[in-house]
């Protein structure tokens, strides 16, 4: 699918990932996060595309899975005494962190600054928790989704005459 979205077949790449969709819901079950993770990349073939609308539902349906393994692992990961063990929680996050960058991303193209302000912001409270649970290379990865987030967040603010805010 990858290939197909960077020589701008769009057409051939959402075949390949609403194959990829079909199997991993087939073997894996509809709420797999994994699940998720194929309905992000197949919202990217409709962002490509320009297919805004299709690409926000998308995302959406891909936020709701991730949102429901993150409460089932939270609770899953609490032990005895109420601590958190974090177990797959962290990529969870990661993923809802990704699919909301996403959808912001959507607003704006639309021309819903306002909401996609508030959305790169809920992406980047998520991104700062998780931060300082991040080691090694994916601390760096976070950093850098971190940085990415920000200077969308900074676009938002510019085409909103903003500009203080966007240097902030």
């Amino acid at each position: 699918g990858v290939l197909h979205i960077c020589s701008a077949k769009f057409e051939d790449a959402a075949l390949y990932v609403n194959e990829a969709l079909t199997m991993r819901r087939e073997v894996l079950g509809p709420n797999h996060p994994d699940v998720a993770s194929t309905l992000c990349e197949l919202g990217v073939v409709y962002y490509a595309s320009e297919e805004f609308w299709r690409a926000l539902r998308t995302w959406w349906d891909g936020l709701k899975i991730v949102t429901k393994a993150m409460l089932q692992t939270n609770l899953d990961d609490t032990d005895e005494n109420g601590s958190e063990g974090g177990g797959h929680s962290h990529r969870h996050q990661a993923e809802a962190v990704r699919l909301l960058n996403n959808i912001a991303c959507v607003r704006y193209e639309t021309g819903t600054f306002a909401t996609s302000l508030s959305t790169f912001e809920e992406s980047l409270e998520m991104q700062r928790a998780l931060l300082g649970a991040e080691k090694g290379r994916d601390a760096t990865q976070a950093l850098l989704d971190m940085s990415t987030t920000l200077c969308n967040a900074a676009m938002v603010h510019r085409q909103q005459g903003n500009g203080d805010e966007a240097l902030a």
